[in-house]
Parts: C-alpha cells; sequence; structure tokens
C-alpha cells in the first residue's frame, strides 16, 4: 500500500509505502519501526488488483488495497524491517513457567538497566518488580537490546519461553503498570 500527502510532513509532499500480506497484516514491523522514514520519486507507475484509486498530478490516492509497484523510481530513504535476533543469548529476555519476565538491558535514553516484571493474572498486563541501572554493560555487546521508548513503550526483541524466541512490545498502561501491544514468534 502506498500514499501521498501535502498536508503533512517536511517539504512539499510526504509519500510513504507499507507492505502488508495477504490479511492485510504488517506482521512485527510495527514494534521495530524506523522513527523517520521517506521516499523521493518523480514518477510511479502502479498495477490495480482487487483496488480502486484515483492518479492525479502525479500523485496516488488509495481507496482499497491489492496495488502493487510496476515501476518505479522511488528511492528508500529507510524501510522497516526485521533480522532474527542474534543467537547470543545474552541480552534475551526470560520469560518463566510462571510469566515472570527478567529482562538483562533496556536501553532508554542513553543510560542501560535491567528489570524484573511479573504478570498480572487474568490480564496481559506485567508490573515491575525490581530494576537497576547496568554500570557495565559489555557483556552485552553484540546482540539485540530490549528499548524503553519516551513514551515508556517497552520492545523486547528476544524472549525465550519453551525454548523458542518471540518478540513483545509492552505500553505503559499507568504507574510501573505494562500492557502487551503486540507480540510474535522470530
Amino acid at each position: 500500500m502506498a500514499g501521498y500527502s501535502s498536508s503533512f510532513g517536511a517539504g512539499g509532499g510526504t509519500a510513504w509505502v507499507l507492505k502488508a500480506d495477504r490479511n492485510g497484516s504488517i506482521g512485527s514491523c510495527g514494534a521495530f519501526a524506523i522513527a523517520e522514514s521517506s521516499a523521493v520519486s518523480s514518477s510511479t507507475s502502479i498495477v490495480s488488483s482487487d483496488s480502486s484509486g484515483a492518479i492525479a498530478s502525479g500523485s496516488v490516492s488509495l481507496v482499497t488495497t491489492g496495488v502493487l509497484a510496476l515501476a518505479s523510481d522511488a528511492v528508500a530513504i529507510a524501510d522497516c524491517s526485521r533480522t532474527p535476533p542474534p543467537t547470543s543469548t545474552a541480552c534475551a529476555v526470560t520469560l518463566s513457567s510462571d510469566f515472570k519476565l527478567h529482562v538483562p538491558i533496556i536501553d532508554f535514553q542513553g543510560n542501560t538497566f535491567r528489570a524484573d516484571f511479573r504478570h498480572v493474572p487474568n490480564t496481559l498486563d506485567f508490573v515491575l518488580t525490581d530494576a537497576d541501572v547496568v554500570l557495565d554493560d559489555s557483556s552485552f555487546d553484540g546482540c539485540a537490546h530490549s528499548v524503553l521508548s519516551n513514551d515508556l513503550t517497552l520492545v523486547l526483541p528476544d524472549i525465550r519461553f519453551n525454548g523458542k524466541s518471540y518478540w513483545a512490545q509492552l505500553t505503559r498502561k499507568e504507574g510501573v503498570r505494562l500492557t502487551l501491544t503486540a507480540a510474535g514468534e522470530n
């Protein structure tokens, strides 16, 4: 799916491209999205399948999905993609059988922390039970750190549970309580 706006973003116009599967799901990309991305194009051709849309003055307005790029001179400045977590388990979050989360390394505003959470029964919520500053994070080099954003969304790229690797996104609900907002298997 693609779109164009001349009323939002820097400069004269903003274009966006979103990759979705045939069910309309963007998969796990939302949890690992880049803060800013852009594309530049002066001409793009599209082919439509099960779609309706309009092309006027070089912009594309989509009414429904199913549009595929046929040819484009668009240059991607950044993209949203995921790669499997590294095989190193130093940064891996562990989820115990009683659903306690141990997060060994969290990057937040230039500092590193570790944290433990307990699951709140019959909810998708986790409550912070313990946290400390990590003074020496050198043992975590080369692996995917968990990241806490300024809006207090915690992205966990590698959670180990029952021999499998998962990713998750937890968003602050209130106080030190976070709720699961996205998750999937790596």
